[in-house]
């Protein structure tokens, strides 16, 4: 069983994360909760690296919390969740290749990309699907897995056109084909 004071912590962290990409954090809390709670595996190698800008997340928030110790403790209980990886991409999608400075932080349109992509934009806390818990998850563990078509149907970045198949690509490999062929006018 968790300390109390464990979850709180937790649920604080969280609820900083959700306020990311959904300032009001109503709609699709439950489906983020859900994201939360999903440990984040890879087995591209080169997919490490958005472990390592989930990291960064924590290590932000625990700045801004002057590196408190039960802080700590309670936010790396868990491994890695697949909200923290799919939220630092979606960061990492702005800073370092799409920021434009005169349309602020589109993070949050990113982030919400890709849930889109993978169906799962409607699982919003008044809809039935959020019910579906097994399905959400397993939906996230077939983007995650690149159990998806050669064009990346079924991940978080289909392509009509893929220089290669998707399903070797790396997570930010297959953002970089989606970004050019749906944005290259940026």
């Amino acid at each position: 069983m968790t300390d109390p004071w464990i979850t709180r912590l937790r649920n604080q962290y969280f609820w900083s994360l959700v306020r990311m990409v959904e300032p009001g954090g109503k709609e699709h809390s439950e489906l983020l909760s859900i994201m939360f709670n999903m440990d984040y595996h890879y087995d591209n190698c080169m997919d490490e690296n958005r472990a390592a800008d989930g990291m960064k997340l924590r290590e932000d928030y625990l700045a801004a919390c002057n590196n408190d110790a039960k802080v700590r403790v309670a936010i790396n209980v868990h491994s890695i969740s697949v909200f923290e990886v799919l939220l630092a991409l979606a960061q990492r999608i702005e800073d370092d290749v799409m920021q434009e400075d005169e349309l602020g932080d589109r993070s949050p349109m990113w982030f919400w990309s890709m849930i889109r992509n993978v169906g799962l934009y409607d699982c919003t806390n008044s809809s039935d699907r959020i019910n579906d818990g097994l399905k959400i998850f397993n939906t996230l563990q077939t983007a995650l897995s690149r159990d998806f078509d050669e064009c990346g149907h079924g991940g978080f970045f289909p392509v009509e056109y893929p220089p290669s198949d998707m399903r070797d690509s790396d997570l930010w490999g297959q953002a970089m084909c989606w970004l050019v062929e749906n944005f290259s006018a940026h």
